[in-house]
């Protein structure tokens, strides 16, 4: 685990520098995964920064709250070819309905 530290004025120009692209790749040679948990792609530049830096992407969508236009809107940001999956979170079950009911339709 890496703390976030103190404060800076442009935290995307820390995210996107050389230096942060050689820590992440000496992470690499020292751990079988590295996993960074970022802000939402959307609220400011600190995703698409470090997205620069990773080798695929898990997409998180918050079940019946992220809005379809910000969905569109973080994908064309994002390089789509590292998108490895995107993920629903926070399903409610009883609206989504049982697992395989889709089956029926």
């Amino acid at each position: 685990i890496l703390p976030a530290g103190s404060n800076t004025l442009n935290p995307s120009d820390l995210l996107g520098s050389p230096r942060m692209g050689a820590f992440l790749e000496s992470a690499r040679k020292s751990f079988d995964a590295v996993i960074l948990d970022s802000t939402p792609i959307c609220s400011i530049a600190d995703a698409p920064e470090l997205s620069r830096h990773v080798d695929s992407i898990a997409f998180m969508v918050k079940w019946s709250s992220t809005p379809r236009a910000a969905v569109t809107e973080a994908l064309r940001r994002l390089n789509r070819a590292k998108i490895a999956g995107i993920a629903i979170t926070m399903v409610d079950e009883r609206q989504s309905g049982s697992y395989g009911s889709y089956h029926g339709y």
